[in-house]
Parts: structure tokens; C-alpha cells; sequence
């Protein structure tokens, strides 16, 4: 999915090609909020005139001021961070909601609005989750921007809940959107996870939520980290990924192909 127009900024590219000559992986967050944003922001420029900047995004203007948002998530989550990278894009503020990975209190207090799991028959407790207002939660990531961003397939219709571009997020936009949730994603847990300390090391993040009592983040690191690391090969068979490093360099070198680079596995 070559994308040959605009150049990128340079320090955009250097960044996506320094993360992927990079060996000293620790955070999932850095590359998956800098591949959807660098490849949607580099997709929608490939349509749009050379005039087009991240300043004419964030200054699209709503009929009228768009609800508040607040998104629940966990900070090392790859999808959350998908939609974090939107959102910070279009220039749209949000609160960020932390949720307690072991209990998930958080989202169980939300149990009235969520939409239900079919497979379990019970309320969604799955991030990320966007709340619209105080009466709306919209779940799964790809499903939170297609309805954030309009109710019409392609492009910012009438039902759209935040402003954007005519013409973003159209079908190029979310074929990148379908190659970071089925390749880039799925790399990013098992790369942190390949050892106990790097998974602990991961998993530090919940030191850092002031809403977390001392034992929620005691539990939580390392009950998660435990869990995360024994899951690793779980994970790596799920996805039929042998060398997990190896994969990411290569997912990488698509990226900064598709910014213009050569790149590098």
C-alpha cells in the first residue's frame, strides 16, 4: 500500500525510522499511536491539496459544539491508543479514563449503557470504550471512529459526533487502519512481554493513575505482568509469529515504506 505524493516532515519520518531500527522496544503506545497517525494523516494528504496541515483538521468547524468525550482505556493498550491518535489529529478534546485491569470497576459502573457482549450475554468490559456525553459509550475501536467521525460510510456525513475533513477516513484511510489492528497490533504485546522484567517493566504504567489505590497498583502490575508473560506464547501461536522482533522490524519497514522511506526490517 504504497502512498507516493506529499512528502512527510522530515521529523515524522525520522522518528517512524528511528522506531524501526530500534531494538530497545519497551511501550507498545509510541509506535501504534505514530503509525496510525503518520499513515491516516499521510493517506489523507495523498487526496487532499499540498495546502492541506494538521492546523486545517483541527480547524474544521462543527453546526455546533460536539459532546463531550471521555475515553476509558489502559495506557499500554495498542486500540486505545488508535483512537487516542485520531482524535489528537482532528485537534478534538477528550478525557482520559484509566481502568483498573484486574477489576475493571470502572467499566463495570458504566454496565447500564454498554452495549452487550453477544458472546457472553453480558455487558461489554472490553477498551477501549468512548463515552459520548454522559449517556452513549461506543465500543471497539474500529466501530468508535467509523460512528465518532459520521453514521454514513465514507467521510464526515450529517450523523458525525466530532468534526473532520471532507474526505478523511475514507476507504484508503481505514485499509491502514485494517493492516495496524491485524499486523502492527498483534506484534506489540508479545515484543514486550518476552520476558518477565519486560513485562513488569510494561505494566509500570499503573503506578503512574493517581485514581489507583496502592494495592490496585501493586496488583495490577504484577498480577497483569505475570499474567501478560505466561499468555506470550499464547499470543505468538495465535498469530502464527515465530520471531516476534523480527516482525515488528518488518511491520516497521512498512511503515516508513508507505512514508516514503526505504526502510528497514
Amino acid at each position: 500500500m504504497p502512498l507516493r505524493c506529499l512528502p512527510m516532515s522530515s521529523s515524522v519520518f525520522n522518528t517512524a525510522r528511528r522506531l524501526a531500527l530500534s531494538v530497545g522496544l519497551r511501550s507498545p503506545s509510541s509506535i501504534g499511536r505514530l503509525a496510525v497517525t503518520s499513515l491516516m494523516r499521510r493517506s489523507f494528504v495523498c487526496r487532499s491539496s499540498p495546502a492541506f496541515s494538521t492546523a486545517t483538521a483541527g480547524s474544521c468547524k462543527a453546526s455546533s459544539a460536539p459532546p463531550p468525550l471521555t475515553l476509558l482505556q489502559y495506557s499500554i493498550c495498542p486500540f486505545c491508543n488508535k483512537i487516542k491518535s485520531v482524535l489528537d489529529f482532528l485537534k478534538v478534546s477528550y478525557e482520559v479514563k484509566e481502568v483498573n485491569p484486574l477489576s475493571k470497576k470502572e467499566l463495570k459502573e458504566l454496565s447500564d449503557i454498554l452495549p452487550l457482549d453477544e458472546k457472553k450475554g453480558k455487558p461489554y468490559m472490553k477498551v477501549p470504550v468512548v463515552l459520548v456525553g454522559t449517556e452513549k459509550a461506543l465500543v471497539d475501536s474500529s466501530r468508535i471512529l467509523a460512528e465518532l467521525l459520521s453514521v454514513s460510510p465514507g467521510g464526515s456525513g450529517p450523523g458525525a459526533v466530532i468534526p473532520s475533513p471532507p474526505g478523511f477516513y475514507e476507504e484508503e484511510d481505514k485499509e491502514w487502519e485494517r493492516w495496524v489492528d491485524q499486523k502492527l497490533s498483534v506484534l506489540l504485546f508479545p515484543n514486550i512481554t518476552r520476558s518477565f522484567s519486560e513485562s513488569f517493566q510494561a505494566f509500570s504504567y499503573v503506578n503512574k493513575v493517581p485514581s489507583f489505590s496502592f494495592w490496585d497498583k501493586m496488583g495490577s502490575q504484577w498480577l497483569g505482568a505475570t499474567a501478560m508473560w505466561m499468555a506470550q506464547g499464547k499470543l505468538k501461536k495465535k498469530y502464527q509469529i515465530e520471531d516476534e522482533r523480527g516482525a515488528l522490524m518488518e511491520a516497521l519497514g512498512t511503515v516508513t515504506k508507505a512514508l516514503g522511506g526505504e526502510g528497514k526490517s
